[in-house]
């Protein structure tokens, strides 16, 4: 305590009182004021708030008594120690007058200077510490308000006796009077009773976590127990801490989760490598295999061609499987884009049956198309996601049936009104193999087959259903299976949201095509067209892909010349005149892009069409949009090459012979 820092009041009407009471202060380092009323008294405990007020009892305007109880009223100097002096003739009960009006000590004359000193400084010291009180239960209380706390006590029979800080909505009325069980469900009650239970009689506390249902919310809290005793009558009941960790401990589970879903993730992505990799290896082994073969001098020209025809087999394979790796992929990265349009599906629906009707009839088994009832002929949807679904599922049936047949029945679902959405629904039946129980939750699983005696029998990556799936939810329908019986065969389901209908689109007397048992004749293939008087440029760095497009336009007449990179096809364009140029887009020293870009500046109308492996749809609109004509996706076959390129032969006859 700095007593130069200290201002005390000195109230006193007669002057030599006043006067000795000053000095003595101001001798032990005290600042002093002083008043000879009780007004003049009041005026400056409000403006100049001293820490301490001597007071006499026998003012001229008011008595001591008066001064004391409104010093003590008014907020601002409330605070203030009043140290009551009076004279000696001055009774008991005029002593506890004064302390009954809030008068802290009393002193009466005469007394030592030492006396008056020690009791001003056990006042300021007093005052001191209820200062210090006040500012921690200030803290405290503030602390409390913000902390995610709730705290309440209980007695001895574990009923709540006071609550601070209850969650909202509720109150302390809420739990006060209640025990755990009108408070909490019953696991919880009776957890928490045992709890308490075991805290009053070993005398010892306890921490721990546990969940409670509060306000119809579930939380989490870090609860501390213990019990607190009165003196001389021991344990008197619990002080109970709750702290809400909800957030904690809700981060720390999807933390946990995140995890174990990121190592989940990793596990797929390994498994999905390693299968890729099988996938991919094995026709590669095979292409190179019989392509060693196919190059023996001694081979016969009957072994030669079926090596051969073993070679294209697994290069289409190949190429589907790549296919569909991709499309997964976009599906994974959220990048498929679907081009919602308006087209006949029942044309569609009998095109891909007709188009499977050859590999059925050399099988020997049937394949129709059926439509029950009413059925949308015109539709609102991707046409070609709905064709690769169709596909897959019919392509699957025929592949896994030996005997019977594949039917694919199709219907229109009801709707609720006339503006709703239309529903359309395929089954794709087949009396193939089937599969059994134990199976049928894992067919739709990336690179799974029924078993992996199925991949060595009859071939297939084990993608096609996992991406029909994936594609028909996209299209806001679904592929499931709706029954299967080994030996007896499956059921497919194909779900497709085909948008608003208009009556006058939904047809009853459409038909399907019937079923087709015999085997159908494989046509001999076309002779190539004639692209008489063409003149082509290949710029293309692969030395494989020169020899194969040139074998491709050996026979049609057209006139071939050959550029290994951008900058060798700039210069053959500049010397030379071309009908359309054929460009690859990655090659070195100057890529497609660069050497288009090249010749589009320089004014060159030439048709350029771009080669390339990227089979995206950006990359498509990237290509078109930096001046190529064309975009063929690689691998391409003689008839895309042949049909793309009679667009731009001289001679309009022979571009359509």
């Amino acid at each position: 305590m700095d007593a130069n820092k200290i201002k005390v009041l000195v109230v006193d009407d007669t002057e030599a009182t006043r006067y000795a009471i000053a000095r003595t202060l101001q001798a032990n380092g005290f600042q002093t004021i002083e008043a000879a009323t009780g007004q003049e008294a009041l005026r400056l405990a409000q403006s100049e708030k001293p820490s301490l007020v001597t007071l006499d009892i026998h003012l001229p305007d008011m008595i001591g008594f008066e001064v004391c109880r409104r010093l003590k009223r008014e907020p601002a100097t409330a605070h203030i120690p009043v140290l009551q002096v009076s004279a000696s003739y001055v009774t008991s009960k005029d002593r506890i007058h004064g302390l009954e009006g809030g008068a802290d000590s009393y002193l009466t004359h005469p007394f030592e200077p030492p006396v008056l000193v020690a009791t001003v400084k056990a006042l300021l010291r007093g005052r001191e510490l209820t200062e210090e009180l006040r500012r921690s239960e200030d803290r405290f209380r503030v602390a409390l308000e913000n902390a995610p706390i709730m705290i309440y006590s209980c007695d001895t029979e574990l009923r709540c006796t006071w609550m601070y800080n209850p969650p909202a909505p509720l109150k302390p009325e809420d739990f006060v009077g209640k025990q755990d069980d009108e408070i909490f469900n019953a696991a919880e009650a009776g957890d928490l009773s045992a709890l308490k239970r075991e805290a009053l009689e070993k005398n010892k506390g306890c921490r721990v976590l546990r969940s409670l249902i509060l306000a119809g919310r579930k939380r989490h809290y870090d609860l501390t127990i213990e019990p607190f005793s009165t003196p001389g009558n021991g344990v008197a009941g619990l002080t109970v801490a709750c702290i809400d960790v909800t957030e904690r401990v809700e981060g720390e589970e999807s933390q946990r989760r995140a995890t174990e879903e990121a190592e989940l993730a990793n596990r797929a992505k390994s498994r999905f490598l390693s299968n890729m990799s099988h996938e991919i290896r094995t026709p590669l082994g095979v292409i190179q295999g019989f392509a060693e073969l196919a190059l023996d001098r001694n081979a016969n020209p009957d072994d030669r061609a079926e090596y051969l025809m073993t070679i294209k087999r697994n290069a289409q394979n190949l190429t589907k499987l790549l296919g569909e790796i991709l499309d997964l992929s976009k599906i994974e990265a959220g990048r498929v884009e679907f081009e919602k349009t308006r087209f006949d599906l029942h044309e569609m629906v009998n095109d891909i049956v007709s188009a499977f009707r050859l590999q059925a009839g050399e099988k020997g088994i049937g394949l129709s198309f059926e439509i029950e009832g009413r059925f949308p002929q015109f539709v609102q949807t991707d046409p070609t996601r709905t064709r690769q679904i169709l596909v897959n599922l019919i392509g699957n049936a025929l592949k896994f049936t030996s005997r019977g047949g594949v039917k694919v029945k199709a219907r229109m679902l009801s709707r609720a009104s006339a503006l709703a959405a239309v529903l359309v629904e395929f089954d794709v039946e087949d009396s193939g193999i089937g599969i059994a129980p134990e199976n049928q939750k894992r067919i739709f699983e990336d690179f799974t087959q029924a078993d992996t005696s199925m991949t060595r029998r009859f071939g297939g990556t084990g993608l096609g259903l996992s991406l029909s799936k994936r594609l028909a939810q996209a299209l806001g329908g679904d592929v499931t299976l709706a029954k299967s019986v080994v030996d007896r065969g499956s059921t497919f389901r194909f779900t497709l949201d085909v948008g608003s209908v208009a009556d006058s689109d939904i047809a009853s007397n459409l038909l399907g095509s019937k079923s087709a048992e015999a085997a159908v004749p494989v046509a001999s293939m076309p002779a190539p067209a004639s692209l008489r008087g063409l003149r082509v440029l290949l710029v293309d760095d692969s030395l494989d892909n020169q020899m194969l497009f040139t074998r491709y336009l050996k026979d049609t007449g057209a006139v071939v010349d050959l550029a290994s990179d951008g900058l060798e096809g700039v210069e053959l364009a500049r010397r030379h005149t071309y009908d359309v140029i054929l460009m690859d887009v990655q090659m070195p020293n100057m890529d497609g892009y660069e050497a288009t870009a090249l010749l589009r500046s320089e004014g060159f109308k030439t048709p350029i069409a771009a080669l390339t492996a990227h089979a995206m749809k950006e990359d498509r609109e990237r290509a078109l949009s930096q001046g190529f004509t064309e975009y063929l996706i690689k691998p391409v076959t003689s008839k895309v090459l042949l049909a793309t390129l009679r667009k731009y032969a001289p001679n309009g006859a022979d571009a359509k012979s």
